[in-house]
């Protein structure tokens, strides 16, 4: 069943670039300005929340499950 045959039938490349990365963008801002847990993340990790959220992606720390419950109190 196809719910949005604009979005659903773009290309890999098209669909990273106008749906994938602006939404991560978005939350990746939304996380620094509103969670210090996050913040210092991306600080101690030397990323800028408004840098190309496929680099912060890849550049982020892996978080336990553990540390994701922590990270909300």
């Amino acid at each position: 069943m196809i719910l949005d045959p604009t979005v659903e039938c773009m290309d890999q490349q098209e669909l990273s670039n106008r749906v994938i990365k602006p939404q991560l963008s978005s939350l990746f801002l939304q996380v620094y300005d509103r969670f210090s847990y996050y913040r210092r993340l991306f600080d101690s990790a030397g990323l800028d929340p408004r840098s190309d959220p496929m680099e912060i992606l890849e550049r982020l720390p892996c978080m336990t499950k553990h540390e994701i419950g922590r990270a909300h109190v």
